[in-house]
């Protein structure tokens, strides 16, 4: 049998050595993560929930009106490249909820 080479063991070591560590750091946070507690569980990801979309939308179709437009049309163009879905359906989430 031959032993394994000096490179597949310094990968296999690191491999272990990061495992080690991302296991420390998750297992207890520390008081550097107190921000967690204040994730809504209603809408986790988002930067608006039912407490401030009224605002966000008021803002969109006054003050932001010129800016809401532009986001209009770019969630209206009928020809997009697979790699344009993301940022066109951003958009067009936003129109919608914006004007259903």
């Amino acid at each position: 049998m031959t032993s394994p080479s000096p490179t597949l063991l310094a990968v296999l070591v690191g491999l272990a050595i990061l495992i080690v560590l991302s296991e420390a750091a998750c297992a207890a946070p520390d008081e550097g993560y107190t921000w967690i507690s204040k994730i809504r569980p209603d809408h986790p990801r988002l930067f608006f929930n039912a407490d401030t979309w009224p605002a966000v939308r008021e803002r969109a179709l006054t003050v932001n009106k010129g800016h809401y437009e532009k986001v209009k049309a770019h969630a209206e163009v009928g020809d997009i490249n697979v790699r344009d879905w993301g940022q066109q359906l951003m958009s067009a989430a936003f129109v919608y909820r914006i004007e259903p």
